[in-house]
């Protein structure tokens, strides 16, 4: 038995490790890579959170397994680090924007989880964030990196964009991150300081899956 840590869709194949003793599943939806168990059912009826699998890995190896949630595809490179440095631990990336990921965490789904919700002049946003999200927990905040952040246009910037009041202009549509995103977040930001909400973009928010985004 274990805990379903988020609905499947198009998928039987899934992550599995141990939070506290207990099994945690989230789906895999990468099939390039190799899955830790397959669902075979609910175990209780009317009760989707928790699942009957079939594991497809060793015990030892789902215990040792570090699930980290997060959307900087860095972390996919230091979870395989961490298999590569030491041979009786693994980690698995699990790909989710930076509101699910700390949902997760709080929820004892997950081990780790990567959010970059902070502006560039309060970086203390990320600390209070975690005290408000996880106020009898213990934790500990660990800055990975510092990245910039912008707009992608055509090669050319055809229409001339240099900043986010101009994509409230009717000839300018935009693709817009997943509600709940760090990018998203950022655009809301920098949109409601230009004196306009993320309404006055000409296309609804679109969610990009890249792999799992």
């Amino acid at each position: 038995l274990s805990r379903l840590a988020s609905p499947l869709e198009d998928t039987e194949r899934l992550i599995v490790g141990q939070i506290g003793g207990v099994f945690v599943s989230h789906p895999l939806y990468d099939t390039t890579k190799a899955a830790d168990g397959v669902f075979r059912g609910f175990a209780h009826k009317n009760n989707a959170d928790v699942a009957s699998v079939e594991l497809l890995a060793n015990q030892g190896s789902i215990s040792a397994n570090i699930l980290v949630a997060g959307c900087a595809p860095l972390l996919g490179v230091l979870c395989s680090r961490v298999e590569r440095q030491y041979a009786d631990m693994r980690a698995t990336w699990i790909p989710s924007d930076s509101s699910q990921s700390l949902g997760l965490l709080e929820q004892n789904l997950v081990h780790v989880a990567g959010i970059h919700l902070a502006s560039s002049t309060d970086p203390h946003i990320h600390l209070d964030l975690a005290r408000h999200t996880l106020p009898d927990q213990t934790a500990t905040i660990i800055n990975l990196a510092c990245w910039q952040q912008g707009l992608v246009v055509p090669r050319g910037n055809p229409m001339q964009i240099t900043g986010v009041s101009d994509l409230l202009e009717p000839s300018i549509r935009c693709v817009q991150r997943n509600p709940g995103s760090g990018a998203q977040e950022l655009l809301g930001r920098l949109l409601k300081e230009a004196g306009q909400g993320l309404e006055g973009c000409h296309l609804p928010p679109a969610t990009l899956r890249w792999p799992g985004w």
